[in-house]
């Protein structure tokens, strides 16, 4: 063990001493019970994996008779969303499976979770009675046909970055307030000759639920429409061709990047990080994953986040790494007792310096590490009603895929705005249809 994780499971000590049943459910003494092994796979980098590694001994220290078998699976969440998926008909999977969240209704529509619904219900009420707005999230983003499969591990959403440094050099006191504003102030901010973008909105070139959700569906519903709703049989609807509210925003986007020439180029969009960090970026979109990130990586970076910029609406996503668990496993109770505690208040609040995405308990705001202008910047967004959880149905990952290979073609200028969309509309309808 690590001295910096032994020095953390001290600090932690008192709590442990006034709540011994912290971690767990009605557990037998020691040396009465037979011990069970747990495996969970996890994806996590250099910052974040200790915490995986200190959140699991305080459980197993709670918990005597489970011993947790902890798997840092190497790679992306692409990388672990193909090998889950791969896996599971060869047995090949643990008993918890921390993924992003995007995958719980594609693993629970082929039958690979285990129903959570009744261990929830018993929860809801005590130990996960976060607030009304966790509830809510629970049982929208983190169900499937009215059944509970999975906890979230934090929660992230975006909101606008920027560098105050670069601000006060531009006489800019305030975030943008509209759409109009956020332009207006990226041409302000833009320096081609010192290589300075005014603007960088995430990403360009991901062919992910990620890519669509931050260079269609926020704009679009910003824009006062959306390109899906839900039927009332439950299966999904995309209205993307023609769609004017994201003809809206995709004329805007181009605009800014081709005729403004104030956001970041999309041939430049690997680099972001490190332009971010080096004061060639004044805005860009800002979720608490950025905040852990920058702290390590450029602790010298001088900036805050603001509301999103309105044009109807400042619409953010809620998204979040989900834990799940084997629809197989063996050992459920000790498997929801792990992932139930990962998301309890106390939990969390260990979590919290490791990772950037704020915890779920809104209690834990007022923990040290939150107190961050970044994260406040966050949680004033979260307090909007515009910020909602994600529409997520089965076949997602494959549907929004084709849908942003479509939206690729237009911010690359490779095909105009009406085609794109109409291209994009084929390529989910098309999608859908395979899932039948």
């Amino acid at each position: 063990m690590s001295n910096f994780r032994m020095v953390m499971l001290l600090l932690i000590g008192f709590v442990l001493a006034v709540t011994p049943a912290l971690a767990g459910g009605a557990k037998e003494e020691a040396g009465t019970a037979k011990q069970t092994n747990i495996s969970v796979w996890v994806q996590a980098d250099a910052v974040r994996y200790p915490g995986f590694e200190l959140v699991s001994d305080v459980f197993e220290k709670t918990n005597p008779n489970v011993t947790v078998e902890l798997t840092n699976v190497p790679g992306g969440w692409g990388d672990l969303y193909r090998k889950l998926l791969a896996g599971y008909v060869g047995g090949q999977w643990p008993d918890v499976v921390y993924a992003k969240g995007y995958a719980l209704n594609e693993f629970a529509s082929r039958g690979m979770l285990y129903d959570l619904t009744p261990y929830w219900k018993q929860a809801k009420d005590g130990e996960l009675n976060a607030s009304p707005n966790f509830a809510r999230n629970i049982e929208t983003g983190y169900s499937f046909k009215g059944k509970v499969y999975g906890l979230p591990r934090g929660q992230y959403w975006f909101a606008l970055g920027y560098n105050l440094d670069l601000f006060k050099e531009a006489g800019l006191s305030k975030a943008p307030d509209t759409w109009q504003e956020l332009q207006e102030y990226a041409v302000k901010l833009t320096d081609k000759g010192k290589k300075m973008y005014g603007f960088a909105p995430y990403t360009y070139t991901r062919v992910d639920s990620t890519f669509v959700e931050v260079m269609l569906d926020i704009w679009t519903e910003q824009a006062g429409g959306s390109i899906m709703n839900t039927k009332a049989d439950g299966t999904p609807e995309y209205t993307i061709a023609g769609n004017p509210q994201s003809k809206e925003a995709l004329q805007y986007i181009l605009d800014s990047v081709y005729n403004k020439a104030c956001w970041l180029d999309p041939e430049l969009e690997q680099s972001t990080s490190d332009m971010i960090y080096n004061n060639q970026i004044a805005m860009w979109w800002n979720h608490g994953g950025h905040v852990s990130r920058y702290a390590k990586a450029a602790p010298s970076l001088n900036y805050t986040v603001g509301l999103m910029p309105k044009n109807k609406t400042r619409r953010a996503y809620i998204a979040s790494q989900a834990w799940m668990i084997n629809g197989k496993t063996k050992n459920p109770n000790q498997a929801w007792e792990y992932i139930k505690w990962f998301t309890s208040r106390e939990g969390e609040a260990m979590f919290a310096p490791f990772e950037g995405h704020v915890s779920v308990w809104e209690q834990n705001w007022t923990l040290p590490v939150y107190k961050h202008p970044g994260y406040q910047g966050l949680i004033n967004q979260l307090k909007l009603q515009d910020t909602k959880p994600f529409q997520i149905h089965p076949g997602w990952v494959a549907v929004r895929a084709g849908i942003a290979r479509e939206i690729q073609k237009i911010l690359f200028k490779k095909t105009s705005i009406d085609e794109g969309l109409a291209a994009a509309q084929k390529a989910a309808e098309k999608e859908l249809a395979d899932l039948k």
